[in-house]
């Protein structure tokens, strides 16, 4: 069994214009892995509001630890050992902003007990958007953060996105710019660990394969045949209609 978590929750601290996640989006994506996971699993929402939720998802109620510091810093707690008997042994955490085009299993059906989409961007070696975990296995990602360490940064210049937020000086130092969780279990882990990447199907909506580039290109009326899981990280959405009409896909998919 193997536990495909999700997050929705009402963000606190620093923030910036993103998109609203709704019980819809979580609906949504349950039935997703229902159709494209065949591995005995359980879909589970850790949130501070549950309600809408279909009831075959799992509720995990949000704790508080860093949400003060807004972005993502709560998510990190998913590393303390004691998330084996909140959560389970074994899961993937899975951003909702994401939309699945085929079989999960070969992601999911391996030996690893760490793996996580590696980062398209500069600024963070693995991305927060997924990663799976046995329980407790990397557990100095939690046990060696120090929230008095963090602080309050802003940034201005072309990369708004990254002003106002509270970042960890040791993490940013060494490079890892991109993000919260991720920056800091970036940091933590370091290099060399298992990642999954577009050759095993799971993407970027920026991705050349995905998105026409230069003007007067038709649009893909379908994603690529080896991708299995599409992610829309940044300020879009799935379900926004501009971006449904970037990748008309969508709505084929994402129901």
């Amino acid at each position: 069994m193997i536990q495909v978590v999700v997050w929705k929750w009402h963000p606190l601290g620093p923030k910036w214009d993103r998109v609203t996640y709704t019980a819809d989006h979580v609906n949504r994506f349950a039935s997703m892995v229902g159709r494209h996971l065949s591995l005995p699993h359980e879909v589970v929402c850790i949130t501070d509001d549950a309600e809408g939720i279909d009831g075959s998802v799992r509720i995990v109620p949000l704790w508080d630890d860093l949400r003060e510091f807004g972005m993502c810093w709560t998510r990190l707690k998913v590393f303390a050992p004691e998330m084996a008997d909140i959560i389970g042994p074994r899961f993937v955490s899975i951003d909702l902003d994401c939309v699945i085009v085929g079989r999960l299993d070969p992601l999911l059906d391996i030996p690893d007990d760490f793996k996580a989409w590696k980062n398209v961007g500069r600024g963070a070696i693995y991305c927060g958007s997924m990663f799976l975990l046995n329980a407790g296995s990397r557990r100095q990602v939690w046990d060696d953060l120090d929230p008095g360490k963090l602080v309050f940064k802003k940034e201005f210049g072309r990369f708004k996105h990254r002003g106002n937020r509270y970042i960890h000086p040791e993490a940013y130092a060494a490079g890892m710019v991109c993000g919260s969780d991720q920056a800091w279990m970036s940091y933590v882990l370091g290099p060399g660990g298992p990642m999954w990447t577009s050759v095993d199907g799971v993407l970027s909506h920026s991705d050349g394969s995905l998105i026409p580039s230069g003007l007067g290109r038709p649009k893909h009326d379908t994603p690529p045949d080896h991708a299995r899981i599409v992610f829309f990280h940044g300020v879009g959405d799935p379900s926004q209609p501009r971006v449904q009409k970037q990748h008309p896909w969508i709505e084929r998919f994402w129901k």
